[in-house]
């Protein structure tokens, strides 16, 4: 597996967990670079507040809408035509 070449670049890398389908494995910071490459790791992209506004503003006509204008706050209560008392 890749992740046993990380304690030949970090000798101080300890498995954590070991599974049929991954491995976590934890290093030191120091060591990122050098195993990022092994284990094709990326770092998080960090937004600026101004660039999340940038892309919330461009974004904001693919906003998820309601499926109604419905007068109801919520959703009312269900009645199955089997406990309706109207129904017999």
């Amino acid at each position: 597996m890749t992740t046993g070449k990380v304690p030949a670049i970090d000798p101080e890398a300890v498995i954590t967990q070991d599974g049929t389908d991954g491995q976590n494995v934890r290093f030191h910071a120091r060591h990122f670079e050098a195993v990022a490459v092994v284990l094709r790791l990326r770092k998080r992209r960090r937004l600026s507040e101004e660039q999340k506004a940038e892309r919330g503003e461009r974004l904001r006509g693919f906003r998820f809408r309601p499926a109604s204008s419905s007068s109801q706050e919520g959703p009312g209560p269900h009645v199955s035509p089997r406990n309706d008392p109207e129904v017999a």
